[in-house]
């Protein structure tokens, strides 16, 4: 055809063309491609009932039953419902090209396009596809459920009998203060919970001289502030005392229940509950603009893959919300993996009495729980944002991945530091400040306004950035009084900065900081060379980042602790093989990450382009006829975040019958 006039194509039922509507509801893909050399003009494509009114120009063709604009290629999903009679294809030419691309067109309007147009019947029934993909699934979590259940049962046959001690014992360990290498300055009475401190007896000298000066300082202030009393203060300055600390020094307020539900329990009852009413105003939203797509015909609205666009009911797309079942069935049974792993716990280490005890890691599986919870709910929220994808609806797809990378990198902190643990409320407030910027990323268009948006994401992300590198090192000194504690830490970070108390912790608060800043340059920089975009992705990039680190850094001490042979003469550690378990999931979950993000990054649309320019990587389905690359993104992600969350569930299952005085904090 031309660059000026439009073509008419009619398609009328016919036996001999797949038998149209010879079901209830078929589907016809339409498939305009131009086989010529140049790049093809800008092109509107419509699909209409054969009959008048004939809408064949450029001021009508927005009327049509079905239309979208296309320039090299485009897909049009016909259901035979909505066509009976069959229909016409209509297309006209755009008058100016630049309309449909990002960067200014330099189409010759005067060229002539060469256009091949298919029509061809689609995949009518699901049953294959889903059936295989679900039993899949299902095979695949129940292979490891039993991995996961075999390793449980093999690790506790034996396990020594519970302690008489830990009902019994209410002395206070008398044991070394500043240069002292293990146990604690105070005791906990499991019995009671009655915190029991000593005194501190060492002698100043040149080691001990600067931990002594700060430690003073601390309590100068908490001593103004008529809290020297506080179990919670008291614990801070004993924390202060070691050089190094073991996890009986950060379990000291274990007998607390409000504090220990506050970093554990609270986030079970607060993430499900707010993930509900953020849920239904975006199905609500996401849904309208679905319909008001359908209604008026505008197949622009919705960023889908066209040539991969599965319809079922009122569902446009329902090939890329039915393969968020793998989130929904690997979230469920982690959540029951969890349940099983707190039934099979032997007795003084279950849920509700470990903290009695004084040995293992603390069994706090609330974390766990609302992990496996926001699986699910990832799933939900995907569903909702494949109802019909853009920028504006993305932020429902990625809330629950912030969350999911927050929980996992709170609970690796939590393994070791139980009593410094992120306070849940405190965390949701900060969460409800990102999500904030990230919204306003969306509409905030004007430059000057989006240079102050932007200064005040730096502020607040360097202050957090801060505080938790301070957090981190002072082993949660700060919490206890940020507004007073700040000028002294400062004082003694700039008079005393050849001074290091924990020369690891440095390491890491110090790492954190200057990743942390690569990643805020990183973003500005990305922002500055197109300002158009949102946070949605280098938050992501931030969170995945800094809970990979971690791990690694968790990772890498856990192997060291195995493999130089740590507790291997208590008879009560599994053999090395059992102990290496969670690394083997770990790898596992990284290898199929890394096939994920393969798939992920080979995308049939983009929703920074323009509506052509997204249609213009559409392709055909790739798998069963009915997946394409993102649903196989959603099946490997899905997967991988189950074993990634399994390896952590086990990872210091080894540690369960050691005391808590030998374990080391990390």
């Amino acid at each position: 055809m031309d660059g000026i006039s439009s073509k008419v194509f009619q398609f009328l039922p016919d036996v001999e063309l797949h038998n149209y509507g010879g079901e209830a509801d078929e589907t016809y893909l339409v498939a305009v491609k131009s086989i010529s050399e140049m790049n093809s003009n800008c092109l509107y494509v419509a699909v209409n009932p054969p009959g008048c009114p004939w809408y064949d120009s450029t001021a009508l063709v927005r009327n049509s039953r079905l239309w979208a604009r296309m320039l090299n290629i485009g897909y049009y999903p016909v259901r035979t419902a909505m066509f009976p009679n069959g229909f016409v294809i209509s297309i006209i030419p755009v008058m100016n090209s630049s309309e449909c691309t990002t960067l200014p067109s330099h189409h010759n309007q005067s060229q002539n396009n060469t256009l091949k147009i298919q029509v061809q019947k689609t995949l009518n029934s699901y049953s294959l596809p889903i059936g295989l993909s679900v039993g899949v699934i299902v095979a695949t979590s129940s292979i490891f459920f039993a991995i996961v259940y075999c390793i449980w049962k093999t690790n506790m046959k034996n396990h020594p009998q519970p302690s008489p001690n830990h009902q019994e014992d209410d002395e206070a360990l008398e044991l070394p203060t500043i240069d002292g290498g293990g146990g604690s300055n105070g005791d906990v009475s499991p019995h009671n919970g009655e915190t029991k401190f000593t005194k501190d007896m060492s002698p100043t000298n040149p080691e001990n001289a600067y931990r002594h000066m700060l430690i003073k300082d601390i309590k100068d202030v908490y001593d103004s502030r008529c809290e020297s009393k506080s179990d919670h203060c008291q614990h801070a300055i004993e924390r202060l005392k070691k050089r190094r600390l073991y996890l009986s020094d950060l379990t000291r307020m274990s007998h607390n229940s409000w504090h220990r539900r506050q970093r554990s329990k609270a986030y079970l009852y607060l993430v499900p509950l707010l993930s509900i009413f953020y849920l239904i105003p975006s199905a609500q939203m996401v849904y309208t603009e679905l319909t008001r797509s359908r209604v008026t015909g505008n197949l622009e609205q919705c960023y889908l893959n066209y040539g991969c666009s599965r319809p079922y009911g009122e569902l446009t797309d329902f090939n890329h919300v039915i393969s968020n079942i793998g989130y929904w069935i690997y979230g469920s049974v982690f959540v029951f993996l969890v349940f099983c792993k707190s039934k099979l716990l032997p007795e003084g280490h279950r849920t509700h009495e470990d903290h009695l005890d004084t040995s293992g890691p603390l069994q706090q599986h609330s974390i766990f729980y609302t992990v496996g919870i926001c699986m699910i709910l990832q799933g939900c929220f995907s569903a909702i944002f494949h109802l019909c994808p853009s920028n504006i609806s993305l932020q429902f797809d990625t809330t629950m991945m912030y969350i999911m990378m927050i929980l996992v990198f709170i609970k690796i902190f939590q393994l070791r530091h139980p009593d410094t643990a992120y306070n849940a409320y405190h965390t949701m407030y900060v969460f409800s400040v990102v999500l904030a910027f990230e919204a306003l990323t969306l509409y905030v268009f004007n430059t000057a306004l989006r240079i102050v948006l932007y200064v005040c994401f730096v502020v607040c992300y360097l202050f957090l950035m801060i505080h938790m590198a301070v957090d981190i090192y002072y082993y949660g000194a700060i919490k206890t009084s940020i507004r007073k504690l700040v000028p002294v830490f400062v004082k003694h970070a700039i008079r005393y900065k050849e001074n290091v108390l924990y020369k690891r912790k440095f390491f890491l608060s110090g790492s954190f900081i200057f990743i942390n800043l690569f990643l805020l340059i990183f973003i500005m920089y990305r922002t500055l060379q197109d300002p158009g975009k949102s946070l949605s992705t280098p938050l992501l990039i931030i969170g995945g980042t800094n809970v990979g680190l971690y791990l690694l850094y968790y990772f890498s001490l856990k192997l060291k602790e195995i493999c130089t042979e740590k507790f291997s003469e208590d008879p009560t550690v599994p053999k090395r093989f059992m102990r290496l378990m969670s690394f083997i999931f770990f790898f596992l979950a990284l290898v199929i990450g890394i096939i994920a993000g393969v798939f992920y990054a080979k995308k049939h649309q983009s929703r920074n382009s323009t509506p052509p320019e997204s249609r213009n990587k559409n392709e055909l389905c790739g798998y069963l006829d009915f997946f394409d690359n993102h649903d196989m993104w959603h099946f490997t992600s899905s997967t991988a975040l189950f074993l990634a969350f399994i390896g952590l569930l086990i990872i210091d299952d080894d540690l369960l019958f050691i005391s808590r005085d030998k374990i080391p904090v990390f």
